[in-house]
């Protein structure tokens, strides 16, 4: 190891994620490293073990992990709880993400990350690919789907939403995380204004490799339940638009194109979720509505007619 000196502060979020952390807890630990880093992982008042694993991880390996562990709810409060609780205590130049009920599969992660980032100065965040594994199906699916090295756009990180990269294969700059403005703040939301403000500042690399593995289905996540409930869906869409049009004061419109083309889509699918058809089909949302109709058909031809599905699946496999 070189110094003693923090380069790396990994932020762990995590919420009763018992049957989870402490896979999470042995991707950071056994990461190989020739500088130091930490852990900082944030457990918000979980009312299951969670609390008591990461005890005996940070008793165990107390250079590495260091607790922060709440005897209230901050997220109920309405707190950004990476941006002014987590970072401030960073002591690293880079800050790396993980949720607790996700984890690393590479040891050489963090090393990766850090060696191209002090290499390329320009770059404001170096992210990688992500197996997302479905706990339900046990389906793997790679995001991004590339096959070598390369930098992804503003554009197109605005218009994917936040869903270009997993959370957990990012590193970036600690001043990014730790300086976001409040105007960026949404319940709700925290990797679209994480990716997006990353790419104002600089450029972001996407490594070639699986590193982490993103879980998705996870019993009691944010993310299932929110999918699980129209009405929420609704009001996050609401909340979207409106963090969208602040972001595009923030910068007095200078990415104003981008932001609205991202404006338009949203503004369909909380149509599409009210099933206001008649909004739907105005002209500027032409082609979000022709693209479901296509897909709606295919569903229904599927349902018709099940065995011309399987002719044409044993075409493709041949």
């Amino acid at each position: 190891m070189e110094n003693n000196a923090v380069k790396v502060s990994v932020i762990c979020l995590t919420y009763n994620h018992e049957k989870h952390i402490a896979r999470a807890l042995d991707g950071f630990v056994n990461q190989k490293t020739d500088f130091a880093f930490e852990v900082l992982i944030h457990d918000d008042c979980s009312t299951d073990g969670t609390a008591d694993i990461i005890r005996a991880y940070a008793e165990r390996y107390p250079d590495i992990i260091r607790p922060i562990l709440q005897t209230d709810n901050k997220y109920s409060k309405g707190i950004w709880i990476d941006r002014d609780i987590v970072a401030p205590l960073a002591k690293g130049i880079y800050i790396a993400f993980c949720e607790g009920d996700d984890y690393w599969c590479d040891p050489n992660k963090l090393q990766k990350q850090y060696d191209f980032l002090t290499v390329h100065p320009e770059y404001s965040a170096c992210v990688h690919k992500t197996v997302f594994h479905n706990l339900s199906t046990g389906e793997d699916v790679m995001v991004p789907d590339i096959s070598e090295d390369r930098d992804f756009s503003l554009e197109e990180i605005t218009l994917t939403g936040g869903n270009i990269f997993g959370t957990n294969s990012v590193m970036m700059r600690t001043e990014i995380s730790r300086d976001m403005p409040d105007c960026f703040r949404a319940a709700g939301f925290s990797d679209f204004q994480l990716f997006f403000y990353a790419a104002a500042q600089g450029k972001v690399h996407c490594l070639n490799e699986a590193m982490s593995v993103y879980n998705v289905g996870v019993s009691g996540s944010w993310t299932q339940s929110m999918m699980d409930d129209v009405k929420r869906r609704i009001h996050h869409c609401e909340v979207f638009l409106d963090l969208l049009d602040r972001i595009d004061d923030f910068y007095d419109g200078r990415h104003h194109e981008v932001l609205q083309k991202k404006r338009t889509e949203m503004e369909y699918l909380l149509y599409k979720l009210r099933k206001d058809r008649k909004a739907m089909r105005r002209p500027e949302y032409r082609a979000y509505y022709i693209r479901d109709v296509k897909y709606e058909t295919k569903v229904k031809l599927a349902a018709a007619f099940p065995a011309l599905v399987k002719i044409k699946h044993r075409l493709k496999g041949r």
